[in-house]
Parts: structure tokens; sequence; C-alpha cells
């Protein structure tokens, strides 16, 4: 994979208030992810001081810092970000430039771009690649809702470097959405995901104290839920033609969802995933009764509310 990412998620956290053990935790989980580096904010760092150390581990660790002087007082780093005092004629993008422990420039960091699209990107990134070349790091922030777009098109033109957070936290591009874009269109291997995902996701939940959307993509629990009858049977004979990636890939699984619109399919699929065999005309007992039920209650039932209709239907059968 030709783009090199770095996660924000830690520097987005000052806060709130996170056991340092889940911030090491976070760590070593993003070693599974394709990231060439991490950032931590000073008051994550301490916290990780405070549990011993930052792990040992072949990623590159950088710390946001305000001030020069505050690279003598937390040696150690690959990289140190901080805001770059000169003048810039973009307005566009606040920048900032990440140094080794000698003072050398690694890259610059261009945090913004909010008021454009993918499409209105294009020829400032153009630019922006002419100047910086390989040194520069585009961070585009979600004000508007586009960091995604701008974040792939900037992969697209040949830019090598991404900043973004896992879910968009602290406003920046929606890593996991990011990489699994680029992994489609590129065609790589998104196995990392079936694991790496799941346990990132939970203690992402965990350090923000809430859950995600259950319909936020690639990380809700709820995007591969399905009742539409149409949409079931159409899954069941071509899940390509309906999902842009398998399920799989992310740690999730297909779900379908019982309510009052689920047909014939979905009911048979259902049920066969329970274990359990409808003849034609119990399905249509079990779909008129589902129907009445999910009118008068949430408009969905539960495996366990379904697999009691079927008892109760065969039961009386």
């Amino acid at each position: 994979m030709e783009g090199l990412f770095t996660d924000c998620t830690l520097t987005c956290l000052d806060s709130y208030d996170v056991e340092p053990k889940l911030l090491f935790q976070w760590l070593r989980v993003m070693e599974k992810f394709p990231v060439a580096a991490t950032a931590l904010s000073i008051p994550v760092y301490e916290k990780l001081r405070s549990f011993s150390a930052v792990p040992a581990s072949r990623r590159r660790y950088i710390l946001q810092i305000d001030r020069p002087a505050d690279k003598v007082a937390y040696p150690g780093f690959d990289g140190y970000l901080l805001p770059d005092q000169r003048p810039s004629k973009n307005r566009e993008a606040e920048r900032f430039c990440c140094i080794d422990p000698e003072d050398q420039l690694l890259f610059y960091q261009l945090r913004g771009f909010s008021a454009r699209t993918g499409i209105s990107a294009r020829p400032l990134f153009a630019a922006l690649q002419e100047k910086y070349g390989r040194r520069v790091e585009i961070a585009p922030l979600n004000a508007y809702h586009c960091a995604t777009a701008l974040a792939v098109q900037w992969l697209q033109q040949g830019g090598k470097r991404i900043a973004a957070s896992l879910a968009g936290l602290g406003g920046y591009a929606c890593m996991e959405e990011v990489l699994l874009t680029w992994y489609l269109k590129s065609g790589g291997d998104f196995s990392f995901g079936r694991v790496a995902l799941p346990q990132a996701k939970k203690l992402l939940e965990q350090m923000i104290g809430h859950p995600l959307n259950r319909k936020k993509a690639v990380l809700g629990a709820d995007i591969f839920a399905v009742e539409s009858g149409i949409h079931v049977d159409g899954l069941r004979k071509a899940p390509e033609l309906y999902e842009p990636y398998p399920p799989e890939w992310v740690g999730l699984k297909r779900n379908i969802v019982l309510g009052k619109y689920s047909g014939r399919s979905a009911v048979r699929a259902k049920a066969q995933a329970l274990g359990m065999k409808l003849e034609n005309g119990q399905v249509e007992t079990v779909i008129r009764c589902l129907q009445t039920v999910c009118a008068e209650g949430t408009g969905r039932l539960t495996e366990r509310e379904f697999y009691r209709l079927i008892h109760d239907q065969k039961t009386v059968s």
C-alpha cells in the first residue's frame, strides 16, 4: 500500500478521562493497522508514562507539541509535530512541521481544507504536490462531511501521506473509511480488518465513554442489518450487488432483521439461520403473525422473539 497513514486518535483524547491501560492497549492494536505512525498529545503520553512506558514497536511515534522547547522535555520520539510559525499563503489549511530529534524536517502537515469537496480540491492538491513533493501530509477536517472524500482524492492524485483518526474523532477524516476505500480501489488485502477493526472500535468506545452510532459507516453494528424482503432475497442470491464489501472484512456479520415489511425470503432465511425449517403454509402464517406483532410493538423482532413465534406456530399447527 502506497499511502502512509498517521493515526491521530490519541491526540483527540485530552478532554476524556481515559485509563492509561486503555491507551496502552490502543497502541498495541494499532500495530495491526497499516499505519506508518501514531501521534500522541503530551497529556496522553503523560498517562502512558504513569502506566510504565510506551510499548516497544516497529511503528513510529510522533509527539504533538506546542513549542520546540517541549522536544527537550520529551526525548525519544521519532518525530515531533508543532505549528509552523512562518507565514503561509495557503489560508485553507494550518501548517505544522514534523521534525526529527535532530531538528531535521520530516514532512509538513497541512490541516484543514474543510470548505473543499473532492473535485474542487484537485488543482489545489496538484499544486501542493508540486510545491512539497513527498514531504507533505494532508489532514482534511470534516466540518462539511467531506474529509474522507478529500483524503481519498489526495491518494488518487498520488499523495503519499494522510492523517486521520478512528471514527473521525476530533474532526479528522475517518481512518477506517479512508483505508477501506483505498483498499477497495487498489484491490489490496484488507484481512487485518477482521480482528483489528472490532478491537479498535471497542477500545475507542471505552475511551470516549459511549457507543458509536450503530449505523456508522464501516464500524456500525447495524450497517449489514436488512429487513426489506426484496433486499434479503437479493442478498441470498448475489450479495456483491448489494454490499460494497463482505461484512467479514470489518469483523461483522450480515443480520436479517425481521419487521412488518419482511417477506417470505426474509422469514425463510432467518428460520434457516436458527436451524429451523418452515413449510410454505407455515411461512404465510408466520408472516401474518409477524406483521401483527410488529405493528403492536417496536416494529422489529429480536431473534428470541422470532424463535418463540415460530415455536408457537409449530405447536399450534
